[in-house]
């Protein structure tokens, strides 16, 4: 997932096709896909008032407003769409690692026992 936005973002300078532009935003939004609702399953599962899950709470809600807009009709509207997605990709990435983290450490009372 992050090796397909990377690629997103490298492009930005360099002209892509509009076929691959295409495949990776396709591919893109698959990802925020699955990872939106493993990201909501994190979230339900963390305390109340847990920092880390409110950012991701806050970043899938952006993703998924993303998935939402058109991608644009110029090869600069389209080679915008798919940065966002990419970041998107990232952040949620990110998240899902900062949350999976935080479900398998030891709670604070337990660790100093």
């Amino acid at each position: 997932m992050r090796e397909t936005a990377r690629r997103v973002l490298e492009t930005q300078g360099a002209p892509s096709s509009m076929e691959e532009l295409d495949l990776l935003i396709r591919t893109m939004r698959g990802h925020i896909e699955l990872l939106v609702p493993e990201i909501s399953t994190l979230v339900a599962a963390a305390p109340p008032g847990d920092g880390p899950a409110i950012c991701a709470r806050i970043g899938a809600a952006e993703a998924v407003r993303r998935l939402r807009r058109t991608r644009g009709f110029d090869p600069d509207g389209v080679k915008r769409h798919a940065t966002k997605l990419a970041l998107s990709v990232l952040s949620l990435c990110d998240h899902s690692e900062t949350l999976t983290r935080t479900a398998a450490a030891p709670p604070m009372a337990a660790a100093h026992s």
